[in-house]
């Protein structure tokens, strides 16, 4: 028996392979056995290898008689060998001269199943090896250094058990021949030339129990000539990056089998976070439009779409450059994320909870519409049900999922695989997505689009909902929305204002309003005191403690008037800075924290005036609620909402002006005509809206939505104002200058250019687009938010015309 195998896998190196052999036949040990499998090589390989045979009887050749990949050439090299040891070589490496000697005596005094050794890095191109490159060889190459001996049933895999991890490279490592033999009859009949060092690798070290490491130099490493280190990507490589994919899964089930998952989870996370590094830095960075839907395709066939699905989102964290609207734009463009439904009988709903707040109670009374309308429904949300719940129909079925933790990576692999496992096993053919400013809202987006679900993001609030923000992410966050909405195949939106917004983003956007619970026939509000009220969750955007301050300066002149607030906050922090502020101000004897209740309409008859300081809203539910009570509204100025700027009613002051509303408050209380007047034009400017037929607006909106989607408009056929507001938000969110650096000048055909040109196109009309804002009507009088809509509405209403 000879002491080291030496297994030398060789497919087409021929410039390489004579070096490669010589380094092994002049070893300082002679008692070696030298295994050159020639992988069904087309050039002088073959030739090469069986001349150099000839001279040397160690040396043993084993031809393919067709291509099978590296993986089944080391394999077929292992089923061979009778050495000792065994050691594996790439056909266009080197051993040192001492490496066998050495790598034997320190293996045989440590006895140990694994020796690791250093490794030598060069490169014989004139031009060199990019830096990058080599510095990702040593990363890689890094490991223990320290000697472990491990009882687990998975070997030195269980981390835990041997306190760190080993890498995965093969050819840096000698292996006790019997531990190598049967970690190689696990591996699969597969055609692998990436990744498969990691496969094997990792059945090694499960059933090897002891390893060590030397600060030895034995092996040297060609740079740059391997498929891993070049640039360019055939079809023939772009399938084999693929593939890689195919390690991970593969050591997955393998590991299931053999029951021993939980003692190897840490190593097969390792294994797939290295995995989706490779893939996502081939898809986002080496690859063109063309090749990319083709590469998605070949890791269907390798990986479940849950796993996919993981893949792309986690780009966002490992490192891949990759924001939230890139990633959002690549995979609108994918077949993966794509529904061919064409009709809807099961639909889904999504929002966090069914409990204290305006968007809850929207979704308890239109999940009722639908049933009533004869489709199905299932109601998805992160809270368990509870004791505060708006009622859902019984016929409702409702899903709890896992919220996410960043912080806990695995919850976000938890949300997709329960996620996507409910929307298949329900059936669901459309998602009502509520939860429409959710930081992982894209998340959710490829979970639903990934199941082949048609999408719709329902809004609640203004486009540019926070856009202030002093928090910079939500600031960002929310102005992107249109790019990240990109996946979804309409949007629902609650005035014209924002339905015309997200149009002007290439957006499918529908117009709807809110169902009203409250009966048309509703006894209204006495108004026979000075009791002002305010609805809604206790939280900042709600500005509940300027309420507070208005009606301190309206007990300066109306000293009988009281405040109930109704509603609670989610933010224990902002609840109790609103509690610190009437205690501290004594403010206990006429301000009420009355909590949240389901049943609001007895607050509203026993109040005088409706008072709203939210910063933004919308639909203004709680607003029309009050008006059908008659009650007379005092509000921030909301000028998205029709409710607000038709003004009836109701006095609008501007946002934050404390005085302005407490003098309104004082105004209508102290004129008990005024009062009675303005609750009766409140109650009689919402009668309208009872006429709707929410059945028939949500049919239309399901139909449509289930259509497929246009093209996006070509910048040459958008109006001027639509042309003004993707201007205004690119510059928010990236910036012209950001985009402009290194263009000018450029050749137009650079990376990069087309924004530049772009934006160029963009600005010939932009000038024509502020003349004519500047010359409209709305413009003058101060409302310049409602002229771009209403001219956008007016250009569809000509394009349809036309056609």
């Amino acid at each position: 028996m000879a002491k080291v195998s030496i297994i030398i896998t060789a497919f087409n190196v021929e410039d390489y392979i004579i070096s490669a052999i010589n380094s092994v036949v002049s070893q300082t040990i002679k008692d070696i056995e030298i295994i050159v499998v020639d992988d069904c090589s087309t050039d002088k390989t073959g030739e090469l290898i069986g001349s150099l045979a000839a001279l040397d009887s160690r040396i043993r050749l084993i031809r393919h008689a067709e291509n099978k990949s590296v993986m089944i050439a080391r394999k077929t090299g292992v089923d061979a060998a009778t050495g000792e040891y065994i050691l594996f070589l790439d056909g266009d490496d080197m051993l040192m001269p001492d490496a066998c000697e050495k790598a034997y005596r320190i293996a045989q005094d440590e006895q140990v199943d694994v020796l690791q050794f250093e490794t030598k890095l060069f490169s014989d191109k004139p031009e060199g090896v990019d830096a990058t490159i080599e510095e990702n060889v040593r990363a890689y190459l890094q490991s223990v250094e320290h000697k472990k001996i491990s009882v687990s049933p998975c070997g030195l895999l269980d981390s835990e058990a041997i306190g760190g991890t080993i890498n995965f490279t093969l050819w840096n490592k000698l292996y006790k021949s019997d531990v190598l033999k049967v970690a190689n009859a696990h591996v699969p009949d597969e055609y692998m030339n990436i990744a498969e060092d990691v496969l094997l690798s990792y059945l090694i070290q499960y059933f090897a129990h002891s390893f060590a490491y030397t600060k030895e130099k034995l092996h040297r490493y060609r740079l740059g000539s391997g498929i891993t280190t070049t640039a360019h990507l055939s079809d023939k490589k772009l399938a084999a990056m693929a593939k890689c994919i195919y390690s991970y899964t593969y050591l997955k089930e393998w590991t299931e089998r053999q029951e021993t998952q939980e003692l190897c989870h840490d190593t097969l996370l390792r294994i797939r976070r290295q995995m989706f590094c490779n893939v996502q830095g081939v898809f986002f960075h080496q690859l063109d439009d063309g090749q990319k839907e083709r590469f998605v395709s070949l890791l269907q066939s390798y990986c479940s779409a849950d796993d996919l699905v993981l893949l792309f989102y986690s780009a966002l964290s490992l490192g891949e450059g990759v924001s939230m609207v890139e990633l959002a734009r690549e995979c609108s463009h994918l077949s993966l994320f794509s529904s061919e439904k064409t009709e809807a009988k099961t639909i889904g709903v999504y929002y966090f909870r069914v409990r204290n707040g305006g968007i809850e109670n929207v979704i308890s009374m239109l999940t009722a519409v639908w049933v009533k309308s004869g489709y199905r429904v299932v109601l998805f949300t992160d809270e368990k049900p509870h004791r505060s719940d708006y009622e859902i129909d019984p016929n409702v079925h409702r899903v709890v999922l896992p919220e996410v933790d960043e912080s806990f990576p695995e919850t976000v692999e938890a949300r997709i695989r329960v996620f996507r496992a409910a929307i298949l096993e329900n059936g669901i053919d459309l998602m009502v997505y509520n939860a429409w400013v959710n930081p992982y809202l894209l998340l959710d987006e490829m979970i639903v689009k990934s199941c082949g679900v048609k999408l719709t993001v329902h809004t609640h609030g203004l486009f540019c909902f926070d856009v202030a923000s002093r928090n910079g992410m939500w600031a960002y966050h929310n102005s992107a929305l249109g790019r990240l909405y990109r996946l979804a195949d309409s949007v629902v939106s609650l005035t014209d204002v924002d339905a015309a917004w997200w149009r002007s983003q290439g957006v499918r956007s529908f117009k709807t309003i809110n169902p009203i619970k409250l009966p048309l026939d509703v006894e209204p509000s006495k108004l026979s005191g000075n009791r002002v009220l305010v609805v809604g969750r206790i939280s900042p955007e709600k500005r509940v403690i300027d309420a507070i301050k208005i009606v301190e300066r309206v007990k300066e002149r109306v000293p009988d008037v009281s405040l109930t607030i109704v509603g609670k906050a989610d933010l224990r922090e902002y609840a109790e800075e609103v509690e610190n502020y009437i205690r501290e101000k004594k403010l206990k004897s006429y301000v009420t924290l009355a909590g949240f209740d389901t049943n609001v309409l007895p607050f509203y008859q026993e109040s005088d005036l409706l008072l709203s300081t939210s910063a933004s809203e919308g639909f203004g539910l709680v607003l029309i609620e009050g008006k059908l009570c008659g009650l007379p509204l005092v509000s921030y100025m909301l000028p998205n909402l029709d409710i607000t700027r038709e003004n009836r009613g109701m006095v609008t002051v501007p946002q934050s002006d404390i005085e302005a509303a407490a003098d309104a408050i004082v105004e209508i209380l102290q004129n008990d005509a005024r009062k009675k007047e303005l609750g009766k034009e409140a109650r009689e400017s919402v009668q309208a809206m009872y006429g709707v037929d929410f059945a028939e607006i949500w049919r239309n909106i399901i139909g449509e939505t289930m259509r497929p989607k246009a093209k996006p408009q070509p910048i040459s056929e958008m109006d001027p104002s639509e042309i003004a507001i993707r201007i205004a938000v690119d510059a928010y969110t990236k910036g012209i200058w950001e985009r402009s650096q290194g263009y000018a000048g450029a050749d137009v055909t650079a990376m990069g250019c087309g924004d530049w040109r772009y934006y160029e196109e963009q600005c010939k009309v932009l000038s024509k687009a502020l003349k004519e804002l500047a010359n409209s009507e709305s413009y003058r009088f101060g409302l310049f938010i409602t002229a771009i809509p209403r001219k956008i509405k007016n250009w569809f209403q000509r394009r349809k015309k036309k056609k």
